[in-house]
């Protein structure tokens, strides 16, 4: 009887009570999937998506065949930031069920989560089509496309979005954005402000009302409004996150580590181990590394538009020499010790995962483009020791100031950036490292200024062009309008796609007073990089 009890508290919409009941029928040694599909919807919707995992693998045993299973496990998977195995799973929902609406919309989601926005776009409009009155799917849509500047689209789609549900939160974020870029401010912060206090809005939409009402409070110059509506945000993001990362080394734990390792290696060892057996295609390679937040997205676009050169968005191409290099401890002198044998399948698992991310790469010029690669330096020096490298800089209290403003897609290390202190200690510690490394290894590396490539762009990039190898093509000069038909998956889209301008030179110095705390700790970088 448990189990008809179940499925009735369930078409009533008490989930609560069904899961209460199926997790006592399930103590007593009852075994229906029903019951562990139940108990799992209840805890993913708590937030335990480990818990939700488990059981909706204990009910896909019993019911493989199960499309709303697979796509519920798909949703908990997304949740732990295993989002490549949650679209394997919505693939196996989708050829179960071909019209199940809903794990289009996930696989769209999961696909969103790594960006790969172009086929997230296709999977919401697919979702759509066949469920149109689902409205959290032109919601995303909408949402992609303010992230991309297209205004007019966005405002369009979130329309439609909350013609279905008014309270629909991706899309007011997403109608909002527009708004904002538009300098439409009237009752925005009204509206923003209701959103993040209302009780049921999910913490990470809450978390993104309070920042984006924090940028409507900056443009409309209410400095401290907006610096307490951004604390506000990322402490949302912090009590969100804090479970995941509790006991986990942080990223200022994790370079201070690095640091220790490579200090400990002979520095005579490493010009010493440059090698001749780099492929070929190293010539045509180029990284562009620094900080969040320090220009890198602008850098790979402009590059982008070179019609030789194919950018890599922040996709992990290394992530096997990452593993094994800088994720283990002692993975450096291990590095260092690798004879070319040992060194030549890291090489050619890294060209197989470009080729992967980004098929149209053959033949071309390769730029790689992923912020904190400035700590994978010393696995640059002995993989691609002929790949040359652009290192962006911007004032670090531009960048740390950035990084606690505007959201980042949380990470291990980006969650460090939540807390403006933390941000501060996690940039000190990694420029450290970066500047350890730049003083042994044998690299082809070249600054880029952020504030430069402002004031006279096509000298900066001619500049680059001669460093790089790279003949200027005057497409170069209209990277922005380019940028808008690529899916760019950074929170610097919008910006990249308005083109050039001065709006982010110095922001720090309206903020002086809230940021006074971490300008002692960058003291040092500020006078490093000529600010």
């Amino acid at each position: 009887m448990s189990v008809e009890r179940v499925l009735q508290l369930l078409q009533a919409g008490d989930l609560a009570g069904a899961a209460t009941l199926a997790g006592q029928a399930i103590a007593g040694g009852a075994s229906h999937p029903l019951l562990f599909d139940a108990r799992g919807h209840l805890l993913l919707q708590q937030g335990h998506a480990q818990a939700a995992l488990a059981d909706f693998e204990r009910a896909l045993a019993l019911a493989p065949s199960n499309p709303a299973l697979h796509d519920s496990k798909a949703r908990c998977l997304i949740a732990l930031d295993r989002a490549g195995e949650a679209l394997a799973a919505c693939d196996r929902a989708i050829a179960l069920a071909p019209g199940f609406a809903m794990a289009h919309y996930d696989k769209g989601w999961a696909a969103e989560s790594l960006g790969e926005l172009a086929l997230a776009a296709r999977c919401y409009v697919r979702a759509r089509r066949l469920e149109p009155r689902m409205a959290d799917a032109p919601a995303r849509l909408a949402s992609l496309a303010a992230r991309r500047g297209d205004r007019s689209e966005a405002k369009a789609l979130a329309e439609a979005a909350l013609a279905l549900d008014p309270q629909n939160g991706i899309a007011t974020l997403a109608l909002a954005t527009a708004r904002l870029g538009d300098g439409e401010l009237e009752g925005l912060a009204e509206r923003l402000t209701t959103l993040a206090s209302d009780p049921r809005t999910a913490p990470q939409t809450r978390a993104s009302a309070l920042g984006l009402l924090g940028d409507v409070h900056d443009r409309q110059d209410r400095v401290a409004d907006a610096f307490t509506a951004y604390r506000a945000a990322n402490v949302e993001l912090e009590r969100l996150y804090r479970p995941r990362f509790a006991g986990i080394p942080g990223g200022v734990a994790r370079v201070q580590r690095l640091q220790g390792e490579f200090v400990a290696i002979d520095p005579a060892l490493w010009p010493a181990l440059r090698g001749t057996g780099a492929l070929a295609q190293e010539a045509r390679h180029i990284f562009v590394l620094g900080f969040y937040r320090a220009g890198t997205t602008l850098l790979g676009q402009i590059l982008a538009s070179h019609p030789d050169v194919v950018t890599l968005e922040e996709k992990p191409a290394m992530i096997d020499a990452a593993d094994d290099f800088l994720d283990a401890p002692g993975g450096l002198a291990r590095l260092a010790a690798l004879d070319e044998a040992g060194l030549e399948p890291y090489r050619a698992r890294y060209w197989q995962n470009v080729r992967r991310l980004e098929p149209a790469s053959g033949g071309k010029t390769v730029v790689d483009k992923l912020p904190l690669n400035s700590l994978a330096l010393p696995v640059v020096a002995r993989l691609f020791p002929a790949a040359k490298i652009l290192f962006a800089v911007r004032d670090p209290r531009d960048v740390v100031f950035s990084c606690f403003r505007r959201s980042l897609s949380v990470n291990r290390d980006s969650y460090e950036m939540l807390d403006l202190e933390r941000g501060a200690r996690f940039y000190d510690a990694a420029m450290n490292f970066a500047e350890a490394a730049r003083a042994v290894l044998p690299l082809n590396i070249r600054n880029v200024r952020n504030e430069d490539l402002v004031a006279d762009f096509e000298t900066e990039v001619r500049g680059m062009c001669g460093f790089l190898g790279l003949e200027w093509r005057d497409s170069m000069l209209d990277f922005a309008e380019q940028s808008r038909s690529r899916a760019i998956a950074t929170p610097s889209a919008a910006q990249v796609a308005r083109g050039l301008n001065s709006d982010g030179v110095g922001q720090w110095r309206r903020y002086r007073v809230q940021i006074a705390r971490i300008e002692p700790i960058l003291a040092c970088w500020v006078r490093a990089f000529g600010y």
